[in-house]
């Protein structure tokens, strides 16, 4: 399974930025896990033309100045690795 990571930083308090991030997982399909202690949530996208979705899990870290978002993508478990491919 492929495994994609990616971050990005911001000029604003960690809590704030972990409450917009807990907003954008619950607009998603399926809010797999939440862990507010780690500010972490893991949720699951939908499918879409080109993908039959994905598995992220997104972690806020304190750093100096603000907050950093972690990602971590990866592709669904028994899925087809082209949406051509059709469902197993």
């Amino acid at each position: 399974m492929i495994e994609k990571e990616s971050h990005r930083s911001f000029s604003a308090e960690p809590d704030t930025v972990y409450q917009a991030l807990q907003a954008c997982a619950h607009s998603a399909r399926h809010l797999l896990e939440a862990d507010d202690g780690a500010r972490a949530v893991t949720f699951q996208t939908g499918k879409s033309l080109f993908s039959w979705g994905h598995i992220v899990t997104a972690q806020v870290l304190e750093e100096p100045g603000g907050a950093r978002v972690q990602l971590v993508v990866t592709g669904l478990p028994e899925a087809p690795r082209a949406l051509m491919d059709g469902k197993k």
